[in-house]
């Protein structure tokens, strides 16, 4: 009886290894994030800038993952540009509406580099710089 409750206990801890392995591999996908700094134009002396008190702030993240590069877009309700370079070449110059709160921007065709992006919205810019690796 012992060795039965031995057993069955170490069948089990196998059975949720391999779980937590296929897990694992599943999630495995490599993302790599952009750091975006958020920029303000008229954040000079003297100016103020008007805000609704409860209109929430507009925020935008970058990643790079399998070979496409997402821009996720929250509290945007209009149109933003997003501009990105490689050099002194212009890679994506675009306007784009804010559908779905992510933008998927295709990259497998982009040479492995630096880039940077800009993204505007209203009075802000969002900049950011990375690269396409020869992984991706």
């Amino acid at each position: 009886m012992k060795n039965k409750l031995i057993f069955s206990i170490f069948l089990l801890c196998l059975l949720l290894t391999s779980l937590n392995n296929q897990v694992s591999a599943i999630n495995s996908v490599d993302v790599i994030w952009i750091h975006l700094t958020e920029m303000d134009f008229t954040s000079y002396p003297g100016h103020i800038i008007p805000r609704y008190l409860d209109a929430p702030e507009a925020t935008f993240e970058a990643y790079i993952s399998d070979k496409t590069l997402y821009i996720q877009c929250d509290n945007v309700d209009s149109e933003f540009k997003i501009n990105i370079v490689a050099g002194d070449e212009l890679v994506l110059d675009g306007t784009f509406i804010n559908e779905n709160n992510v933008i998927e921007i295709p990259t497998d065709e982009w040479s492995k580099e630096s880039y940077i992006i800009r993204i505007y919205y209203g009075e802000k810019m969002w900049i950011g710089e990375f690269q396409i690796e020869a992984s991706l």
